[in-house]
């Protein structure tokens, strides 16, 4: 496949990859493992590479590549270089760089003003006002931030797990999934460490505590209850600091952990509507794929300012 407009949605678990004409994505998307640290040593090679993999698996030579990647913006020095790189290996006649939060607002919101919270093994939000002003909330990585993100809701599932396993209250429920999944609770961190992507190990035990939670696990259900309101204050303050006076604010969320559904969308919604009257809930009308395509396309330029282009 040649000549194609080509979107990429790269995360820190996966790396999705599709063609798109015209501003709409054509699906199935190819799925390759996730990108790995940017700021890490050599990390604009092995993103470079990683991306170019991704493309060249659906086009062999793109017109234009599009593509969304985590944790650019704290290393938005590196996006003219890392764009340059993949527009020589793919060969591709225009390359566009972002962060994923700015492809997930696109498509969520079509490229209208308003408040993104993007959840997935981390979580990042973006506002965009009216009047052009941005705010970025959260997003700071599972070392320091990413509040009620999968790695936030695995982690505290793990913890619950090992709680559980030294007679500190806990969750035997979650002790149960924990061992089925990583082996005995004695070796956990050991074997967790021994793994190249930590933060995505971790979040996928999220997937677990959603289970438990549905199965009536008290534990459970009070880390998703948590984590909902984590992201609904996330939401809240991407929202305050880019409102106009007397505005209200569509507010969209987008990203895997969100298909949890009644777990997460349900309290997410009960928080913003308690503590933000002014929020507007809309469905996402895409993901960050779609959003990906609309960049391409011209057809959102509210966002343009967090791109950079070769």
């Amino acid at each position: 496949m040649t000549g194609h407009v080509v979107v990429v949605d790269a995360g820190r678990s996966s790396c999705r990859a599709a063609a798109s004409a015209d501003g709409s994505v054509i699906r199935p998307a190819a799925v390759t493992p996730g990108l790995p640290l940017i700021a890490a040593e050599n990390g604009i090679s092995t993103v470079a590479d990683a991306l170019t993999r991704a493309v060249l698996a659906i086009s062999r030579e793109p017109a234009v590549v599009a593509a969304g990647l985590t944790g650019l913006f704290e290393r938005m020095d590196s996006a003219p270089e890392l764009a340059a790189r993949l527009r020589a290996a793919t060969g591709a006649g225009r390359v566009l760089i972002t962060g994923d939060v700015v492809t997930s607002h696109a498509g969520a919101l079509g490229g209208r003003p308003g408040v993104v919270v993007a959840a997935g093994t981390g979580t990042v939000a973006l506002g965009v006002g009216h009047d052009g002003s941005w705010a970025r909330v959260d997003g700071w990585g599972f070392a320091v931030g990413d509040a009620g993100s999968g790695y936030d809701i695995g982690r505290a599932g793990l913890a619950a797990a090992l709680r559980h396993h030294d007679g500190r209250g806990g969750s035997a429920h979650l002790a149960e999934l924990a061992q089925a999944r990583f082996g005995h609770l004695d070796r956990l961190t050991a074997t967790l460490y021994s793994v190249g992507n930590l933060a995505g190990t971790v979040a996928a035990f999220a997937a677990d505590v959603a289970a438990a939670a549905r199965d009536g696990d008290d534990t459970a259900r009070l880390i998703w209850h948590n984590a909902a309101h984590e992201l609904a204050r996330t939401a809240i303050a991407a929202a305050e600091r880019v409102r106009g006076d007397g505005d209200s604010v569509q507010v969209s969320s987008t990203g895997a952990l969100f298909k949890a559904g009644d777990l997460l969308e349900m309290p997410f919604r009960q928080f913003l509507a308690a503590r933000c009257p002014y929020a507007v809930p809309v469905p996402a009308s895409g993901d960050a794929l779609d959003g990906a395509a609309l960049l391409a396309a011209g057809h959102a330029d509210a966002l343009s300012a967090g791109v950079v282009t070769a």
